[in-house]
């Protein structure tokens, strides 16, 4: 009840104080929000924050709002094909932009999405043209991004049980 309060009086800021709709809080406010209100209302705010900082040269807060936006569709079902496309183009600019996090992240999703719909080499296996498991697994363990460890486990055991691999898709639980 209280998170529904906090939810609702920041909605109620963010729409009061337009000058203060940057990037970086819209970012935060969908993180928040999305348990609350559901993935699909904080799929336009998220893509209002891709926009605000590509505009406005809020170039990190676009990149965390990308990745984060990726998720949110994911969850609510958009179209994969739809999403692959999507992902293409802001991979592209995060590569231009130098934004070698969120351009990790992003590839991990688009090789899991490739994964899912069949047009991978290893059916299970999250390794590709923008994606090393064996590199960029012990790089995120070394750095402590949990959040990106986490994605990473997750679509693992995702595409591990999608094709019926349940040892592999229980592997990680411990991690």
């Amino acid at each position: 009840d209280l998170a529904q309060e906090l939810a609702t009086i920041a909605a109620r800021w963010l729409t009061e104080h337009e000058a203060l709709r940057t990037t970086e809080n819209l970012y935060w406010f969908s993180l928040f929000a999305a348990p609350l209100t559901g993935f699909e209302d904080c799929i336009s705010i998220l893509e209002e924050a891709v926009r605000s900082g590509y505009e406005n040269g809020e170039i990190d807060g676009a990149a965390r709002s990308i990745v984060s936006l990726c998720m949110h569709q994911f969850f609510t079902g958009q179209p994969l094909q739809t999403m692959q496309t999507n992902i293409a183009r802001h991979i592209s600019i995060l590569k231009r932009q130098r934004q070698e996090d969120p351009l990790l992240q992003l590839s991990l999703w688009n090789e899991a999405i490739a994964t899912i719909m069949d047009r991978s080499s290893d059916p299970v296996a999250l390794t590709g043209a923008d994606f090393s498991e064996s590199e960029i697994i012990p790089m995120w363990s070394a750095m402590q991004n949990h959040n990106a460890l986490m994605q990473f486990y997750f679509l693992t055991s995702l595409t591990r049980y999608l094709n019926e691999e349940m040892d592999g898709a229980t592997s990680h639980i411990d991690s």
